[in-house]
């Protein structure tokens, strides 16, 4: 599994002046996480969603406190942690940040000083992920 996996593409436009008309939109697949967070899927190994899971929440965590280009909503975010979160447990990994989501992430790192430097969110956020990664 893949952190790309996490998403589907739809198609936004009505596409009566062509094909070129309708725009692809990726979004998060919550039904996914939702299914993941509540119990072990038959199709997919818990190790490979952690993983996936694990990459997806870091970079975008990452992007958000540095230059942005996040993919996932605050929402998204938090459906994202949550389900990390319990697939962590299942698999008897420890997992808990003090946000659960960017709003919060960002009150977080003000909190914390690192408000004018992206290496420190870097370096905290290699802190959080480097023994789950």
């Amino acid at each position: 599994m893949r952190p790309d996996d996490f998403f589907f593409e739809s198609y936004v436009g009505d596409g009566l002046d062509s094909v070129e008309s309708l725009a692809v939109v990726r979004e998060f697949n919550r039904e996914l996480a939702d299914r993941l967070r509540q119990r072990p899927q038959a199709d997919i190994d818990d190790l490979d969603a952690a993983i996936a899971l694990v990459q997806l929440v870091h970079d975008d965590l990452e992007r958000f406190g540095t230059d942005g280009g996040q993919r996932l909503s605050d929402d998204d975010l938090g459906s994202a942690l949550r389900t990390l979160r319990a697939v962590l447990k299942r698999l008897g990994i420890s997992f808990e940040v003090p946000f659960r989501s960017f709003t919060t992430f960002k009150s977080y790192w003000g909190s914390k000083g690192m408000s004018g430097s992206w290496q420190a969110r870097r370096t905290y956020l290699q802190g959080v992920f480097d023994a789950i990664h």
